[in-house]
Protein backbone atom coordinates (compact mmCIF):
# COMPACT_ATOMS: atom_id res chain seq x y z
CA UNK A 1 0.00 0.00 0.00
CA UNK A 2 1.07 3.55 -0.49
CA UNK A 3 1.46 6.31 2.19
CA UNK A 4 -1.84 8.22 2.87
CA UNK A 5 0.11 11.59 2.01
CA UNK A 6 -0.34 10.46 -1.99
CA UNK A 7 -3.99 9.82 -1.69
CA UNK A 8 -5.74 11.81 -4.23
CA UNK A 9 -8.68 14.44 -3.00
CA UNK A 10 -12.03 14.11 -4.23
CA UNK A 11 -11.40 16.51 -7.05
CA UNK A 12 -14.36 17.13 -9.10
CA UNK A 13 -14.46 16.98 -13.49
CA UNK A 14 -11.47 15.12 -13.40
CA UNK A 15 -10.73 14.51 -17.83
CA UNK A 16 -8.22 12.73 -19.82
CA UNK A 17 -5.95 14.66 -22.17
CA UNK A 18 -3.70 12.95 -24.76
CA UNK A 19 -3.23 9.33 -25.46
CA UNK A 20 -4.82 5.96 -23.95
CA UNK A 21 -2.05 4.82 -23.02
CA UNK A 22 1.57 6.01 -22.20
CA UNK A 23 1.90 9.94 -22.60
CA UNK A 24 -2.11 10.65 -20.98
CA UNK A 25 -2.61 12.24 -18.11
CA UNK A 26 -5.39 13.02 -15.56
CA UNK A 27 -6.03 16.78 -14.94
CA UNK A 28 -8.66 19.24 -13.77
CA UNK A 29 -11.30 21.23 -15.78
CA UNK A 30 -9.89 23.92 -13.54
CA UNK A 31 -6.08 23.56 -14.94
CA UNK A 32 -7.51 23.06 -18.42
CA UNK A 33 -9.66 26.65 -17.78
CA UNK A 34 -6.59 28.21 -15.84
CA UNK A 35 -3.27 27.41 -17.71
CA UNK A 36 -2.16 29.88 -20.18
CA UNK A 37 1.12 28.27 -20.38
CA UNK A 38 2.83 24.75 -20.07
CA UNK A 39 6.26 23.95 -19.46
CA UNK A 40 7.45 20.22 -20.41
CA UNK A 41 10.40 19.14 -18.74
CA UNK A 42 11.29 15.93 -20.78
CA UNK A 43 9.72 15.08 -24.10
CA UNK A 44 11.12 12.05 -25.90
CA UNK A 45 8.87 11.25 -28.73
CA UNK A 46 5.66 11.71 -27.00
CA UNK A 47 3.57 15.07 -26.71
CA UNK A 48 -0.20 13.66 -27.19
CA UNK A 49 -0.73 15.67 -24.03
CA UNK A 50 0.69 18.88 -25.18
CA UNK A 51 -1.38 18.32 -29.12
CA UNK A 52 -4.51 17.58 -27.08
CA UNK A 53 -4.34 20.30 -24.83
CA UNK A 54 -3.27 23.28 -27.65
CA UNK A 55 -6.46 21.43 -29.38
CA UNK A 56 -8.77 22.30 -27.11
CA UNK A 57 -7.43 25.91 -25.42
CA UNK A 58 -6.10 27.24 -28.93
CA UNK A 59 -4.20 30.18 -27.05
CA UNK A 60 -1.95 28.51 -24.85
CA UNK A 61 1.66 28.60 -24.73
CA UNK A 62 3.45 25.25 -24.55
CA UNK A 63 7.60 25.31 -24.15
CA UNK A 64 9.41 21.66 -24.23
CA UNK A 65 12.72 21.08 -22.99
CA UNK A 66 14.33 17.94 -23.59
CA UNK A 67 18.46 18.00 -24.25
CA UNK A 68 18.33 14.14 -25.81
CA UNK A 69 15.57 14.92 -28.58
CA UNK A 70 18.07 16.15 -31.55
CA UNK A 71 18.56 15.42 -34.98
CA UNK A 72 20.76 11.94 -33.73
CA UNK A 73 17.61 10.88 -31.66
CA UNK A 74 15.28 11.16 -34.60
CA UNK A 75 18.00 9.78 -37.04
CA UNK A 76 18.46 6.91 -34.47
CA UNK A 77 14.72 6.18 -33.95
CA UNK A 78 13.56 6.16 -37.38
CA UNK A 79 15.57 2.84 -38.16
CA UNK A 80 14.52 1.55 -34.81
CA UNK A 81 10.87 1.89 -35.10
CA UNK A 82 10.99 1.25 -39.27
CA UNK A 83 12.87 -2.48 -38.15
CA UNK A 84 10.31 -2.65 -35.54
CA UNK A 85 7.37 -2.10 -37.73
CA UNK A 86 8.42 -4.53 -40.38
CA UNK A 87 9.37 -7.31 -37.42
CA UNK A 88 6.34 -7.10 -35.90
CA UNK A 89 4.03 -6.47 -38.83
CA UNK A 90 2.74 -3.04 -36.84
CA UNK A 91 1.77 0.37 -38.31
CA UNK A 92 5.10 2.73 -39.41
CA UNK A 93 3.23 5.28 -38.05
CA UNK A 94 5.95 5.58 -35.43
CA UNK A 95 8.77 5.77 -37.69
CA UNK A 96 7.23 9.02 -39.16
CA UNK A 97 6.61 10.46 -36.02
CA UNK A 98 9.62 13.09 -36.96
CA UNK A 99 7.02 14.91 -39.25
CA UNK A 100 4.05 14.90 -36.32
CA UNK A 101 6.70 16.74 -34.00
CA UNK A 102 8.03 19.18 -36.23
CA UNK A 103 4.88 19.87 -37.74
CA UNK A 104 3.68 20.79 -33.77
CA UNK A 105 6.57 22.49 -32.89
CA UNK A 106 7.13 25.01 -35.54
CA UNK A 107 3.64 26.92 -34.64
CA UNK A 108 4.21 30.39 -32.90
CA UNK A 109 3.98 29.54 -29.57
CA UNK A 110 4.70 26.14 -29.16
CA UNK A 111 8.65 25.49 -29.18
CA UNK A 112 10.71 23.02 -27.99
CA UNK A 113 14.43 23.78 -26.60
CA UNK A 114 17.39 21.34 -26.39
CA UNK A 115 18.30 22.48 -22.72
CA UNK A 116 18.69 20.48 -19.47
CA UNK A 117 17.00 21.35 -16.62
CA UNK A 118 19.21 21.25 -13.76
CA UNK A 119 19.41 23.88 -10.48
CA UNK A 120 20.07 27.41 -10.87
CA UNK A 121 23.88 26.81 -9.11
CA UNK A 122 24.42 24.32 -11.94
CA UNK A 123 22.95 25.95 -15.25
CA UNK A 124 26.05 26.13 -17.85
CA UNK A 125 25.83 26.91 -22.16
CA UNK A 126 23.70 23.51 -22.34
CA UNK A 127 21.31 23.52 -19.41
CA UNK A 128 18.83 25.72 -17.89
CA UNK A 129 16.75 25.97 -14.20
CA UNK A 130 13.02 26.67 -14.03
CA UNK A 131 14.13 29.93 -12.22
CA UNK A 132 15.54 31.42 -15.34
CA UNK A 133 13.06 30.04 -18.07
CA UNK A 134 10.00 31.69 -16.09
CA UNK A 135 12.53 34.94 -16.33
CA UNK A 136 13.25 34.74 -19.46
CA UNK A 137 10.03 33.88 -21.33
CA UNK A 138 8.11 36.18 -18.95
CA UNK A 139 6.01 33.43 -17.39
CA UNK A 140 3.13 34.02 -14.84
CA UNK A 141 3.64 30.00 -12.32
CA UNK A 142 0.41 31.11 -11.28
CA UNK A 143 -1.34 30.85 -14.97
CA UNK A 144 1.06 27.48 -15.53
CA UNK A 145 0.87 24.28 -15.86
CA UNK A 146 4.52 22.20 -15.30
CA UNK A 147 4.77 18.50 -16.39
CA UNK A 148 8.16 16.92 -15.53
CA UNK A 149 9.79 13.60 -15.40
CA UNK A 150 11.57 13.24 -12.24
CA UNK A 151 14.52 10.63 -13.17
CA UNK A 152 17.07 10.38 -10.60
CA UNK A 153 18.57 12.94 -11.44
CA UNK A 154 15.56 15.26 -11.60
CA UNK A 155 15.33 14.84 -8.17
CA UNK A 156 17.72 17.74 -7.07
CA UNK A 157 15.27 20.23 -8.69
CA UNK A 158 12.15 19.34 -6.35
CA UNK A 159 13.19 22.31 -4.08
CA UNK A 160 13.13 24.60 -6.86
CA UNK A 161 9.62 23.84 -7.86
CA UNK A 162 8.47 24.29 -4.63
CA UNK A 163 9.91 27.81 -4.76
CA UNK A 164 7.48 28.83 -7.85
CA UNK A 165 3.77 28.86 -7.16
CA UNK A 166 2.78 27.04 -9.39
CA UNK A 167 -1.43 26.02 -10.45
CA UNK A 168 -1.01 22.82 -11.26
CA UNK A 169 1.92 20.24 -11.60
CA UNK A 170 2.24 16.64 -13.70
CA UNK A 171 4.75 15.14 -12.27
CA UNK A 172 6.20 11.28 -13.01
CA UNK A 173 8.35 10.00 -9.98
CA UNK A 174 10.57 7.36 -10.75
CA UNK A 175 12.05 4.90 -8.43
CA UNK A 176 9.82 5.71 -5.81
CA UNK A 177 10.60 2.35 -4.30
CA UNK A 178 13.86 3.93 -3.80
CA UNK A 179 12.82 7.51 -3.16
CA UNK A 180 9.63 7.28 -1.22
CA UNK A 181 11.29 9.22 1.10
CA UNK A 182 12.03 12.38 -1.11
CA UNK A 183 8.52 11.99 -2.83
CA UNK A 184 6.61 12.19 0.67
CA UNK A 185 8.81 15.24 1.88
CA UNK A 186 8.19 17.01 -1.11
CA UNK A 187 4.46 16.38 -1.01
CA UNK A 188 4.03 17.67 2.31
CA UNK A 189 6.06 20.60 1.93
CA UNK A 190 4.21 21.83 -0.86
CA UNK A 191 1.29 23.29 1.38
CA UNK A 192 0.04 25.18 -1.49
CA UNK A 193 -1.27 22.14 -3.70
CA UNK A 194 -3.33 18.92 -3.67
CA UNK A 195 -2.96 15.60 -4.87
CA UNK A 196 -6.08 15.14 -6.95
CA UNK A 197 -4.70 12.10 -9.09
CA UNK A 198 -2.11 9.10 -9.05
CA UNK A 199 -1.52 6.42 -11.01
CA UNK A 200 0.98 3.79 -11.50
CA UNK A 201 3.37 3.34 -14.89
CA UNK A 202 3.19 -0.10 -15.69
CA UNK A 203 6.13 -0.37 -17.79
CA UNK A 204 7.91 -2.04 -14.68
CA UNK A 205 7.07 -4.66 -12.76
CA UNK A 206 5.44 -3.41 -9.69
CA UNK A 207 7.83 -3.47 -6.37
CA UNK A 208 7.79 -6.60 -4.14
CA UNK A 209 5.40 -4.90 -1.91
CA UNK A 210 3.14 -4.06 -4.54
CA UNK A 211 3.41 -0.54 -4.84
CA UNK A 212 4.14 0.70 -8.67
CA UNK A 213 7.95 1.49 -9.02
CA UNK A 214 7.20 4.58 -10.96
CA UNK A 215 4.43 6.92 -9.95
CA UNK A 216 2.34 9.24 -12.01
CA UNK A 217 0.98 12.42 -9.65
CA UNK A 218 -1.02 14.97 -10.79
CA UNK A 219 -1.28 18.53 -8.24
CA UNK A 220 -3.52 21.27 -8.27
CA UNK A 221 -3.06 24.85 -6.65
CA UNK A 222 -5.59 25.07 -3.60
CA UNK A 223 -7.19 28.02 -4.61
CA UNK A 224 -8.85 26.32 -7.84
CA UNK A 225 -10.64 23.84 -5.13
CA UNK A 226 -14.04 24.14 -3.71
CA UNK A 227 -14.62 23.35 -0.20
CA UNK A 228 -16.32 20.25 -1.16
CA UNK A 229 -13.34 18.74 -2.72
CA UNK A 230 -10.99 19.29 -0.04
CA UNK A 231 -11.88 15.83 1.20
CA UNK A 232 -9.53 12.85 0.37
CA UNK A 233 -11.13 10.48 -2.70
CA UNK A 234 -12.92 7.33 -1.65
CA UNK A 235 -12.48 5.99 -5.23
CA UNK A 236 -10.83 2.62 -6.72
CA UNK A 237 -7.25 3.70 -8.42
CA UNK A 238 -7.05 3.60 -11.43
CA UNK A 239 -10.23 5.23 -12.40
CA UNK A 240 -12.20 3.36 -14.80
CA UNK A 241 -12.66 5.57 -18.09
CA UNK A 242 -9.73 8.08 -17.18
CA UNK A 243 -7.09 5.77 -16.72
CA UNK A 244 -5.10 3.26 -19.06
CA UNK A 245 -2.20 1.73 -18.72
CA UNK A 246 1.09 2.94 -19.98
CA UNK A 247 2.29 -0.48 -21.35
CA UNK A 248 -0.78 -1.92 -23.00
CA UNK A 249 0.56 -5.30 -22.96
CA UNK A 250 0.19 -5.05 -19.31
CA UNK A 251 -2.54 -4.82 -16.83
CA UNK A 252 -3.05 -1.93 -14.97
CA UNK A 253 -1.45 -1.56 -11.46
CA UNK A 254 -3.90 -1.49 -8.71
CA UNK A 255 -3.59 1.22 -6.14
CA UNK A 256 -4.13 1.14 -2.09
CA UNK A 257 -3.51 3.54 0.41
CA UNK A 258 -3.13 2.87 3.81
CA UNK A 259 -4.95 4.46 6.15
CA UNK A 260 -4.02 7.90 8.28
Amino acid sequence: MLPSTLKPISCNKLLRVGAKQDGGYVISKKILDNTDTILTFGLCDEFSFEKEFSEIKKDVSIYAFDHTVNKFFWFKHFFKWFWWAIRYRKSFGRAFTFFKYKNFFNKKNISHLEKKIVPNRDIDHVSTSINQIIKKYQINPKKTLLKIDIDMDEYKILNEILEEEFMGLIIEFSYVDKMMKEVIDFVKRNKEMSIIHTHGNNFDQPHKDGNPIHLEITFINNNHLEIEEQVLSDKDYPLEGLDYPNNVMKKDIQIKFLEN
